[in-house]
């Protein structure tokens, strides 16, 4: 299949604005992710069973970077 200027133009577009569209997910999960992150107060243990689970699926999911942080901070703690 050939492509015309015109259809090559209009993908450039398009893939601009899905680039767009990306990076506005990529936002309101980070949002997400601080609301998350800080209910509350940031002591999860004051949460529901139920509720950790699935904030920490959301967790693993969107930032599995941070269960390395979290492991590395009940190390320093003197925890499991």
């Amino acid at each position: 299949m050939r492509y015309t200027i015109k259809d090559i133009e209009r993908l450039h577009d398009r893939i601009a604005q899905l680039e767009e569209e990306i990076k506005d997910h990529q936002e309101l999960e980070e949002w997400a992710w601080v609301l998350i992150a800080n209910a509350f107060g940031g002591d999860w243990t004051l949460a529901i069973q139920e509720w950790r689970e699935v904030a920490e699926r959301w967790r693993d999911k969107y930032h599995p970077d941070s269960q390395d942080v979290e492991k590395s901070l009940v190390e320093v703690a003197g925890g499991e």
